[in-house]
This record gives structure tokens, sequence and C-alpha cells, in this order.
């Protein structure tokens, strides 16, 4: 074998579950294949307070560029929910800064070669680059949306593909404000933004188009336009000699997009499997399903809930958002002020707190959204 481990995805995900094998398999050989050696960066960097779990305070502080106590949500006719706490629910980040600061303690584990292939066999992993191809022992797919090694699982009929939505956005000056807007004609399916200045949105729907549309309205003239998938959906993230971590196994929030905090849990749940699979010398399938049984039990009802709520979502007109808002506003309002510091990556658990007369009432309005 040429490796022990090898990890696909110096993002995120990868990069941190590198450090924490390092850590316990000290006398493995690991291997971090990385594209790009200038991280592109494709999210906004908004973290809940549990980034602070896993970042030393002191490096933490250096990689924080907000602290987010008020966010605003605005319907198609211009109505606000303000969502707001006093102390910060969230950070925004750094992004390249933090991504710089998970790689430094494995950069000699990083090979920045172009992964182009990935088979998946009995006795090993085949991990073909540009520049030569690999026998592994045990491999980590950290390879984001459109993952290569969640292709290979799929092939051998082990996992299925996640619903891809189409991220699109442009970074403009910085401004001090958060701001979602809820609006059909923005995004059919999601949401568009403006966090501290970055203008973008999600859908599955002509990306492009749409954003276009939102920038006029927003009077933004973009100088570059960046773009990204964001995986929905629970799905199968393991087989014989090979799991899934962050994007590729689709630990992504379906209510916000983001997948920061669920890879960073992840990981630690890989890093335990696979130090208790090289202790027993097994690799197989029974063993490694203990890493999908803890992910799962942490936020896969929170992903699968929100995906039920994005399922009404999508169903519904601008004229219904807008009367959700007047509807339950205030119940929305309170229920984040109680909350949302500690339940930031939960935030499904949020709705619970509405009057179930009041959802009753707008569901009995609006029975398409049932169907």
């Amino acid at each position: 074998m040429d490796y022990d481990i090898a990890i696909i995805g110096a993002g995120v995900a990868g990069s941190y579950l590198g450090s924490l094998l390092r850590n316990v398999l000290e006398d493995k050989k690991i291997v971090i294949f990385e594209q790009l050696e200038k991280p592109i960066i494709k999210d906004s960097g908004i973290v809940s307070m549990n980034i602070e779990k896993f970042i030393e305070k002191r490096t933490l502080r250096k990689l924080i560029r907000k602290k987010i106590k008020r966010m605003q949500l605005f319907s198609p006719n211009g109505k606000r929910i303000v969502l707001s706490t006093k102390k910060p629910f969230a950070y925004g980040l750094k992004r390249k800064d933090f991504i710089k600061t998970l790689r430094s303690p494995i950069k000699d584990m990083i090979k920045y070669e172009h992964v182009l292939s990935v088979k998946l066999r009995s006795d090993c992993a085949l991990v073909t680059t540009e520049n030569d191809k690999y026998f592994i022992r045990f491999l980590v797919g950290c390879d984001g949306a459109n993952s290569l090694t969640r292709k290979a699982m799929v092939e051998r009929g082990e996992t299925k593909q996640p619903t891809l939505l189409y991220g699109a956005f442009v970074q403009q000056k910085p401004t001090k404000y958060v701001k979602v807007y809820l609006n059909k004609f923005y995004s059919p399916d999601f949401f568009a933004w403006n966090f501290f200045g970055e203008y973008g949105l999600a859908t599955s729907y002509r990306p492009r188009a749409h954003l276009d549309y939102f920038l006029k309205k927003q009077d933004v003239k973009p100088k570059r336009i960046f773009a990204s998938p964001i995986p929905i959906g629970l799905i199968k993230s393991f087989t014989d000699r090979c799991i899934l971590v962050g994007d590729a196994a689709s630990q992504v929030k379906p209510l916000t997009g983001g997948g920061i905090i669920y890879s960073l849990k992840a990981a630690t749940y890989a890093c335990d499997v696979i130090k208790k699979a090289f202790s027993l010398s097994r690799f197989d399938s029974y063993v490694l399903r203990s890493y999908e049984k803890k992910w799962k039990e942490d936020f896969g009802n929170e992903i699968k809930r929100g995906i039920e709520v994005r399922k009404i979502y999508r169903k519904m007109t601008n004229k219904q958002i807008n009367e959700a808002f007047d509807l339950f506003k205030n119940d929305v309002e309170e229920a984040f002020a109680r909350q949302a510091v500690k339940q930031y990556d939960y935030l499904s658990s949020i709705t619970s707190s509405i009057p179930k007369k009041k959802i009753t009432k707008f569901m009995l309005k609006n029975l398409s959204l049932l169907r």
C-alpha cells in the first residue's frame, strides 16, 4: 500500500480530520490530496458559537471578522423580521485565514495533486491523480459537493446523490448588515442575502438569471461572480474502507446552507471510528457504521426537519410568504432571542416555539402546501 489513510480534500473537514488523525495514529502513513494551494472561498464564513469548541480561543480571536447579534429577514413586500440577541449568536470568519489555520499543522501531509478518479475495491481504494496512482488502505472523501469519492460509492450502489442547489454571489465593499430576502423572484426555492456586503443567492432554478435580477434591485454592479454547489439531503456516508465527511456527505444545514460546524463535528466522529478500525484491523461496513450513527444522532434529525420545512417553502408563493411574516413575526423574534445563541445550528427547534394554533390556521388557509 502507498498510504494507510488518504483524505481527498483539504477544506474544513479534510484539514481538521487530518490534524485529529495525526494525533491518534502517529505510526500510520497519512496523505491529504488537494487540488488548490490557494483556496477559493465559496461561502460566507458565518458559523455558530460552537466554533469555540474546535478552535483555541486565542487563535479564534484573530479569525473573527464580525460578531453577529442581529439579522434581518425581508418579505417580498418589504416587511421585516428582526432576529437579535444580547450576546453574539454567530461569528463571521475570515475564511481564507481560517483555512490557512486549519492546514498549518498538516502542511507536510498535503499533496497538491488534482484527483482524477476514485475506485473502491475489496482490498483497497485506488486514487488516480494527475501525477500518479495510489493504493490506499482506508479512504476518506472530504472532496465537497461534487465528490468523486461519493460518486464511486454511488456506482457501487452504496449511497445516492444529494440534491444540489447552486449558490452565486458577488463581493462588494463591506457593510455592517446581515440581511436575508425571502422572495421567489430572487430565489424560487431558497433565499437571497447580503452578508456584510456579499450579495448572493442559492437556488436550483437558473441561478445566474435570478442573481442578475436581485443585484439590479439592490443597485449592485458586480465585478466578479463566484459560484458553488450546495448539497442538500440525508445520504449514506460509509461503505467498506471508505467514509464521507462534510459536503461530500451532504452534512449541510438545509435552512441556511451552512456546513462548517457540521463538518467539524463529523470529523471528530470520523476520527473515532477510523482509530477503532485500525486498532481492530477491520475496515468493513459493520465497524464503520458507528460513524454514521453518531453524526446522525447529533444533527441528522435537524437535517431531516430542515428538508421538510424547505419542501413546504418551495411551494409557497410570495403572497403566502407575506402572510407568514404577518402571522409569525412576533413568535419567531421572541423564540430566536431566547434560543439562538445555543441553537443556531439547530434552527428548526425555533419553529416548535410557534403556537400550534397559528401554524394550523396558516396551513388550513393554504392547504396546497400540504400536498
